[in-house]
């Protein structure tokens, strides 16, 4: 059975059709969607991936060392880049983590439940609201205390004395809470820099929601209705099936007086 599809062609075509300030790693995004879109297409007509190699787009560490043949400059630019994101990693490295588990704990259901913007940032706003109230409140007293006992029984007083270990844990507590706050907003900007924003994937959602019966008819069973025992007739079918024509009877009359 082919995988459910989580609108990876219209994702795709938005993220193409947008502009970006980074215009690679979009392109990238496009390319991977549309790559599965293309795999769970095959996978539906049973042709399968064995014989079908696609082209791979140069990943963002081969931009950076890449760009001369020389070789200095090749080197220059791997270590730029490991020192680049060294730091990302390390200023950042709890909001990139909390981002994507937060991202994907959503988009594993996104077959059924659309992944959404907006809820993302409202949660960060709430989260951010929740610190800012219970800071002076005390609420993250206990932590901060115990942060600050550790710091000074590792250090044994010298690095961080018990003045100075309050002020360390405070500030080290503060970092983590707004990196949590960041880690919502960041899962929002992930849902949107993946095309769940959309308007085609909305639309194709509450399509897919509501069914796609064709309205015009309809088939209602009717499980009393006589055996029809002529097998040989031109009219004989299902007698507990009866199917009943769903369009206005007004625009049937209409159309009969435009064709007199």
């Amino acid at each position: 059975m082919a995988d459910a599809t989580k609108f990876e062609s219209e994702r795709a075509a938005w993220i193409q059709g947008r502009q970006w300030l980074d215009k690679h790693s979009a392109t990238q995004r496009a390319e991977l969607l549309a790559r599965r879109a293309r795999k769970l297409e095959r996978t539906s007509m049973g042709l399968g991936d064995s014989a079908l190699h696609e082209a791979k787009l140069k990943s963002t560490f081969l931009l950076w060392t890449e760009r001369s043949e020389d070789a200095k400059t090749s080197a220059l630019g791997a270590i730029a880049y490991v020192m680049f994101v060294g730091l990302k990693l390390f200023w950042f490295g709890i909001t990139w983590a909390l981002s994507w588990v937060f991202y994907k704990a959503w988009e594993t259901v996104a077959d059924k439940h659309r992944v959404m913007v907006w809820p993302y940032f409202a949660a960060a706003a709430a989260v951010a609201v929740l610190f800012m109230v219970g800071r002076p409140a005390g609420g993250d007293l206990w932590l901060i205390n115990a942060l600050a006992s550790w710091l000074e029984v590792s250090t044994g007083g010298w690095i961080a004395p018990r003045v100075l270990s309050g002020w360390y844990a405070a500030g080290w507590v503060s970092w983590i809470e707004i990196q949590i706050v960041l880690g919502f907003a960041a899962a929002g900007w992930r849902a949107y820099a993946w095309g769940w924003a959309a308007p085609s994937v909305r639309s194709g959602h509450k399509t897919r929601a509501g069914g796609t019966a064709d309205k015009a008819i309809k088939i209602i069973s009717n499980p009393d209705a006589p055996k029809n025992e002529d097998k040989g007739s031109a009219d004989a079918g299902d007698p507990g099936i009866k199917i009943i024509s769903g369009l206005n009877k007004a625009s049937e009359d209409e159309g009969n007086k435009n064709n007199v």
